[in-house]
């Protein structure tokens, strides 16, 4: 670019010699070669200051390679693939603790089922015992009237 300027520069003074009116525009492309020679130098020392890591650049590449096979293979875009996966993940976090889930789940019915077999033996001790107070007063009751409990006249 800057030999381009340069020669740019050269045939502008020629013309100049040729057409004075022209030489208005010699300092602004001066300017231009100057600019653009010290961005050049300034862009010469930054890339000398890199430190390139052919390991690293290497590791860089196949990455690449390997998202933009990833994008041909499962017609995503980038966005789209960092969804997915993370869907993904949220699914086999889910299904790798189905197991404990399934077994949660086996230990709050056990606990359900002993509480409720628990309550039924309850509930029968109850009615055993009210059953054999209701069975006294109805014999009570029942007696004045000549009939016997259990359902037969004396």
């Amino acid at each position: 670019m800057t030999a381009g300027l340069h020669s740019a520069a050269h045939a502008l003074e020629q013309a100049v010699a040729l057409d004075p009116s022209l030489e208005n525009a010699l300092p602004g492309l001066e300017e231009a070669r100057i600019a653009v020679d010290e961005t050049v130098r300034s862009l010469s020392r930054y890339a000398g200051s890199l430190d390139a890591d052919p390991a690293s650049l290497e590791e860089v590449e196949r990455r690449r390679d390997q998202i933009a096979r990833l994008v041909r293979k499962y017609r995503r875009d980038v966005p789209e693939l960092i969804r997915w996966r993370e869907e993904i993940g949220r699914e086999l976090l889910l299904g790798e603790d189905a197991t404990g889930a399934l077994e949660r789940a086996r230990a709050r019915l056990d606990e359900a089922r002993a509480a409720c077999l628990a309550a039924g033996r309850s509930l029968s001790r109850y009615r055993i015992v009210r059953g054999k107070e209701w069975s006294m007063v109805l014999t009570r009751e029942l007696a004045p009237l000549g009939m016997d409990a259990r359902g037969s006249s004396s």
